[in-house]
């Protein structure tokens, strides 16, 4: 029986990302062929060698969704060495109808809603600076997971918050479906990585503390390291 080697590491922080907030609209319908996802904005594979160098954005289609039922897309970027980086984005909680409720806003306060331009990672600093030199991860492939639930990557429900002033709220807590579907497709590509770092910030944070026992259980020769 082979051994099971991995590492642990927990630390809670509210660190490693700065909130961006956009008022542009939200992705398009992911409406590919059975088999594809919408890579880059067109239907096709997904795979490593049909990704372009840098971030490339995916639509999984799917059960995932944002909170108020608009698509949800993940980010990969391709790396040279057989390493994978885990990233968890923050982005708020909501609980109520007043904190969830759509504002029409990506960004209402309270949480992220809805995947805009300003999720795409190439606008992030710190540990996804691919062109410092110093980056240890520069040659790692990452898979970035933004959220748009407000249930820190955690919920799998759809759920109706009464207010009889303003109205009622309907919310997709799909945190989970959404960062299963990005995990999968790390899953679906890297085999047998040499080794696995999870990490993210704020709500991304939990969302990295909840998944990894996942990834570990998926990679079971392989070194997980967390971190968020």
């Amino acid at each position: 029986m082979m051994i099971r080697h991995w590492m642990l590491v927990l630390v809670i922080a509210i660190g490693f990302c700065s909130l961006a907030l956009s008022l542009t609209s939200p992705t398009v319908a992911q409406d590919c062929p059975d088999g594809q996802m919408r890579v880059n904005g067109v239907c096709g594979d997904a795979s490593p060698t049909s990704l372009t160098a840098g971030w490339n954005k995916i639509e999984p289609g799917g059960e995932t969704a944002c909170a108020h039922d608009t698509p949800y897309a993940y980010w990969v970027r391709p790396g040279t060495s057989n390493h994978l980086l885990v990233y968890f984005q923050g982005g708020g909680g909501c609980w109520d109808a007043d904190t969830c409720r759509d504002t029409g806003e990506e960004f209402n306060g309270f949480y992220d809603s809805a995947i805009t331009d300003q999720d795409d990672p190439k606008w992030s600093q710190g540990m996804l600076d691919f062109d410092h030199p110093q980056n240890p991860f520069a040659d790692y492939t990452v898979v970035y997971i933004p959220v748009c639930t407000g249930d820190i990557h955690w919920g799998d429900n759809i759920h109706t918050y009464a207010d009889a002033q303003e109205g009622d709220v309907t919310i997709h807590f799909k945190g989970y479906v959404n960062a299963a579907a990005a995990i999968d497709w790390a899953y679906t590509n890297l085999a047998a990585p040499d080794s696995v770092f999870v990490t993210g910030c704020s709500a991304g944070s939990a969302g990295s503390i909840y998944h990894t026992p996942y990834i570990i259980e998926h990679y079971p020769n392989t070194p997980v390291y967390q971190l968020g």
